[in-house]
């Protein structure tokens, strides 16, 4: 078995740890130190890592950049300095005011589209409260209203992730966080006066309305950015364990967000309202933060050569504009401009896209295209599947906001209690018996990826069986929740195969790829849910359930390198 130590303790600390067991307790060892494992990761890792603040011999210009942003930040007071600690709280900040709306926003749409039907049908006369509406009209012109802003959020998610990924780059982190968390305040108070009673019902003011935040890229461009930030002050080896510990914090401010959302609205007066007025608070709250005390964990070298490639490429596209006197050919050139410029959103897809390896193979770049439509599928069966999900619960067992905000708490801290308590153990106790390898995916990775796939399969199974009873539900979300390490596995394995000096662009073009997939599955599966709702409701989940399936089987394929020169740099 091999002893591994915190890369978060000095010399004199590491050399106190117990020595090994004898083999029969090896067992029981394993156990043990996956728990010490925990605590000392969950507590440690929080601070900033422990290195030599002297040049090393070899040292790459990665690990140089590391070493010279914390001797820069050294002096500064700990809530300034860059730390997981600071990532966790602000991305918290963030989720915390995201997550208060999800199940207020839908009990005030559902009032809102009874309002509408109302007009329709011309009962002027009586209360907005006392009116009742056909449920199931009330579902099919809902899943009408989220399928079509699923479509124009997945569109601006998708140009804007990846172009806020790239901006990180040059700009940024702490700055990013700021202008997402700004864009987030605007949207959620846009959304909100749309559905003020005051406010006149229309269909497209309510979607554009709820649209708005999705120009900050949406919670994808979010993390993507989280996880740049974590490349920035943490060693390539423990950036997993640093992703999860962070994804943790997230899920639970997921899970925390609606069941605080359900205490507001079944303890005070306000209604649905009162939760939003809270999450605009807190946004604004993030957006001073970003702008005023953090400071930025990207060394200014790095910000610097990813600014000047960005002007390089800029310039390379600026060049084809010509002075032309002919009409039709400045119109020609001037388009062949503009499609060139709405390429370049995509353009840190290419990051993706590996070089061959030395010796010609191309196993590295297929291995890398397989875990993106690992995490394609991932997403397909959890968070896409969601706001059909949801409208399912609202019909089938009748839930509103109090009962949905419970069932999301539920899978958000689960997440949480799994990637900061099991997801460690698993690791722990894997590298006992694999390598770690740091260039390529190792078996590490595949196992913990097969596993959470089996868990999600079975999750979407369970539901279909006891459709008939809610129970199946909250047992779906707790499947969910032991299955919640399987992004931050394969964010961390496809960065393994990235270039470090552009990590900005490869998290980037992972969400721009995932706000792709936000943009046609979820109204996909709306507009399934919504044509069978009055016949076969659950019919939509046999997608996700094809995902899995398909998820399994190409677990099998992806391809470990243990010899880190077969790998493209």
């Amino acid at each position: 078995m091999t002893k591994e130590t915190s890369p978060l303790l000095s010399v004199s600390d590491t050399g106190t740890r117990s020595p090994k067991m004898d083999h029969q307790n090896e067992s029981q060892e394993i156990v043990d130190e996956g728990f010490e494992y925990v605590a000392e990761q969950t507590g440690l890792t929080f601070f900033e890592s422990l290195m030599t603040d002297e040049p090393q011999a070899g040292e790459t210009e990665e690990m140089r950049w590391l070493r010279e942003v914390r001797l820069k930040h050294k002096h500064m007071n700990w809530f300034q300095r860059p730390s997981l600690a600071i990532l966790c709280s602000l991305v918290m900040l963030v989720c915390l005011g995201e997550t208060l709306c999800i199940t207020p926003m839908i009990g005030l749409t559902m009032k809102k589209v009874c309002e509408g039907i109302v007009v329709v049908h011309g009962e002027f006369d009586k209360p907005s409260d006392d009116v009742l509406c056909d449920p199931k009209e009330v579902q099919s012109v809902m899943s009408g209203i989220s399928s079509l802003t699923m479509i124009l959020t997945g569109l601006a998610c998708t140009f804007t992730s990846g172009t806020w990924g790239e901006f990180s780059d040059r700009a940024g982190r702490v700055r990013i966080f700021g202008y997402m968390a700004l864009v987030r305040v605007i949207g959620n108070s846009l959304h909100l006066w749309a559905l003020l009673p005051s406010t006149p019902y229309h269909k497209w003011l309510i979607i554009l309305a709820g649209s708005v935040s999705s120009l900050s890229g949406g919670m994808l461009a979010l993390l993507a950015n989280a996880n740049s930030y974590i490349s920035d002050i943490v060693e390539a080896d423990h950036r997993a364990l640093s992703m999860s510990i962070m994804m943790s914090a997230v899920y639970a401010t997921m899970g925390l967000g609606p069941m605080l959302g359900s205490v507001l609205v079944k303890s005070f007066g306000g209604g649905d309202r009162l939760p939003i007025y809270l999450s605009i608070t807190i946004g604004s709250l993030a957006t001073f933060l970003c702008f005023t005390f953090l400071r930025e964990p990207r060394h200014e070298e790095a910000l610097k050569l990813s600014q000047a490639t960005f002007i390089e490429r800029r310039d390379s596209i600026s060049s084809i504009r010509s002075n032309h006197t002919n009409v039709s050919a400045k119109l020609a050139t001037y388009g062949r401009y503009q499609f060139l410029r709405l390429l370049d959103v995509f353009a840190s897809v290419k990051t993706l896209w590996l070089n061959p390896a030395p010796d010609g193979s191309l196993i590295p770049r297929y291995t890398v295209l397989m875990l993106v439509i690992l995490d394609v599928f991932f997403l397909s069966m959890t968070v896409a599947s969601m706001p059909a999900l949801v409208l399912f619960a609202t019909y089938q067992y009748g839930w509103r906001s109090v009962e949905l905000g419970y069932f999301i708490s539920i899978g958000g801290l689960g997440r949480a209690a799994v990637l900061l308590v099991i997801s460690p153990c698993l690791l722990h106790l894997l590298r006992n018996f694999y390598n770690p390898l740091n260039h390529s995916i190792d078996r590490i990775d595949v196992t913990c990826i097969k596993i959470s796939l089996i868990l999600l399969t079975s999750s979407i199974i369970t539901v279909l069986i006891g459709k008939e009873h809610q129970e199946a539900l909250f047992a779906c979300a707790i499947l969910q929740a032991l299955s919640a390490f399987c992004s931050p596995t394969i964010q961390s394995a496809i960065i393994k195969y990235c270039s470090k000096k552009f990590t900005g662009q490869c998290f980037g073009a992972i969400a721009l790829i995932r706000s792709t997939v936000m943009l046609i599955v979820p109204p996909i599966l709306l507009r399934i849910y919504g044509s069978t709702v009055s016949f076969k409701p659950e019919l939509f989940l046999y997608i996700p359930l094809t995902c899995g399936i398909c998820a399994i089987i190409l677990s099998n394929f992806l391809h470990i390198i243990d010899d880190a020169t077969m790998v493209p740099k």
